[in-house]
């Protein structure tokens, strides 16, 4: 029994570590400056894709930067998402989005939301429809800030025009 009671011990000592869980103000006050700071990052984004500002997107995410697109397809690193938008494949005239939540734990965010796109772009699919989307957005903390490591987006519903 005591050997039990060890192992219980042991493992939710281990849980704790793993998840970053600490009652501590000062881990609180440092989360809320991180939710606030990933926002920021998130909105710095959705701006830099309405103005195909790709200098700025280069910027915010990781080198290897991993995209499940909505449009069935994985792109495995940040050059060929830039690429996606160089051909015009995301090119938007309207990109508005809602988070749901902001997860920060540790050097780690999770950010889930829904999106509504109109794609504009000559090989854009869905081009002149509104799109709505939702998402999951996964951020790593940096010495530069927030870097966006991970997106997964799928399409919930496009509006025929």
């Amino acid at each position: 029994m005591r050997n039990r009671t060890h192992q219980a011990a042991w493992m939710l000592l281990l849980l704790i570590l793993a998840t970053g869980a600490a009652p501590s103000t000062t881990r609180a006050q440092d989360s809320s400056e991180a939710v606030e700071a990933v926002r920021n990052a998130e909105e710095e984004m959705r701006q830099a894709i309405v103005e195909g500002d790709l200098q700025t997107l280069e910027q915010l995410w990781q080198p290897d930067f991993i995209v499940n697109a909505p449009r069935n397809v994985v792109v495995p690193n940040r050059q060929a998402v830039l690429e996606v938008f160089q051909a015009g494949i995301a090119s938007y005239s309207h990109y508005a989005q809602t988070r749901d939540t902001i997860r920060v734990q540790g050097n780690r965010a999770v950010v889930m939301g829904s999106e509504s796109v109109r794609p504009d772009g000559n090989e854009a699919p869905h081009a002149g429809q509104t799109v709505h989307r939702r998402y999951t957005h996964v951020w790593e903390a940096t010495d530069e800030g927030w870097r966006l490591a991970v997106r997964h987006a799928h399409i919930a519903q496009v509006e025929m025009d």
